[in-house]
């Protein structure tokens, strides 16, 4: 199933989005997690702070659907 992935901070850079925010879609298998999206594109779940599933925070445990849009935050820096 098709999966939209926004990811942003270190995270961009690993699952190959150009600019902060860009889309990189997947196919992963139904009953898919967060977490084994993260997976999939070569990010470690330890590397995400924040994700977020279709505009709500989540937690990496839950279940992505058919056209879901999944956001991979790291942790924040800077003061």
């Amino acid at each position: 199933m098709k999966v939209s992935v926004r990811a942003y901070g270190s995270i961009r850079e690993i699952v190959g989005a150009e600019r902060p925010g860009d889309i990189v879609e997947v196919d992963v298998a139904p009953g898919s997690t967060v977490a084994s999206v993260a997976e999939y594109l070569g990010v470690s779940p330890g590397m995400v702070f924040l994700a977020i599933l279709d505009g709500e925070p989540c937690d990496l445990a839950a279940r992505v659907g058919e056209g879901a849009e999944v956001t991979l935050m790291p942790p924040f820096t800077g003061g």
